[in-house]
């Protein structure tokens, strides 16, 4: 009788153990997510700003040579 008693409470730490790392790999995983989610959204920002920057027309003056001579 000791030993089935014995048993169950082992099968009870087991299984106690396991539910508690499942619930601690939840919160990493959802802690992942959101890490990723932010690193995503600051490379899209990243890249629409250098997407922008090499649009942007860039003014260069003429040189002394390309303007006509009256």
């Amino acid at each position: 009788m000791n030993s089935v008693i014995d048993l169950n409470a082992s099968v009870r730490s087991i299984t106690g153990n396991i539910a508690s790392r499942v619930d601690h790999d939840r919160e990493n995983i959802a802690q992942v997510n959101e890490w990723s989610n932010g690193a995503i959204k600051l490379l899209t920002l990243l890249e629409n700003q250098r997407r922008i920057e090499s649009n942007r027309p860039t003014y260069s003056s003429p040189s002394l040579h390309d303007e006509k001579q009256y």
